[in-house]
């Protein structure tokens, strides 16, 4: 089930507006600050102080999870594109012309799937596979970095050594 829900803030940081012992993820939010996010509720009915999403959006959803990428990219897109201010309307609106735009380039974006050598507690771990979305050369750390997509669908950065990856792709330029 998906749902907006306001954040509320706290002096230990931000959590979502829901019961106690709710169970979800925050998919993404209109960017620092923001008023609303977007959760997976983990629960049989609509949990109080959320508003559901648009079927639409939740179709497009359903079909970015068979994708992570498109789903990381258009939460990166809204946390860089969105304000704080924008209602749950805007919000959908955005998300569902990002969640196109990504999906509708899959075939070309050159994005593969990686398996892990390390485990980063909570976010990767050795053996599992995750989306690779590009590797470029850091010339400060002088490594290959690996740009990933979490199962939180979130992106990250790490060293190229924590992945397997085609050998083409892990050779330091001269």
């Amino acid at each position: 089930m998906y749902c907006f829900a306001r954040w509320k803030r706290s002096i230990r940081g931000s959590v979502p507006d829901l019961p106690r012992g709710s169970r979800y993820l925050v998919l993404t939010d209109s960017g620092r600050d923001s008023n609303w996010c977007v959760l997976e509720c983990h629960a049989d009915t609509l949990p109080p102080r959320t508003t559901p999403l648009p079927s639409g959006l939740i179709a497009l959803i359903e079909s970015a999870k068979s994708f992570p990428p498109a789903l990381a990219l258009a939460s990166t897109d809204l946390r860089r594109k969105g304000s704080r201010d924008w209602e749950p309307t805007r919000i959908s609106d955005f998300l569902c012309r990002a969640l196109r735009h990504h999906l509708r380039g899959q075939p070309s974006s050159g994005y593969f799937l990686a398996e892990a050598r390390e485990t980063e507690t909570g976010y990767v771990s050795a053996g599992e596979f995750v989306w690779v979305l590009h590797v470029r050369y850091d010339s400060r750390a002088r490594c290959r970095v690996v740009t990933w997509v979490a199962n939180d669908f979130n992106v990250y950065e790490s060293p190229a050594r924590d992945f397997k990856l085609p050998r083409s792709l892990i050779t330091v330029p001269s």
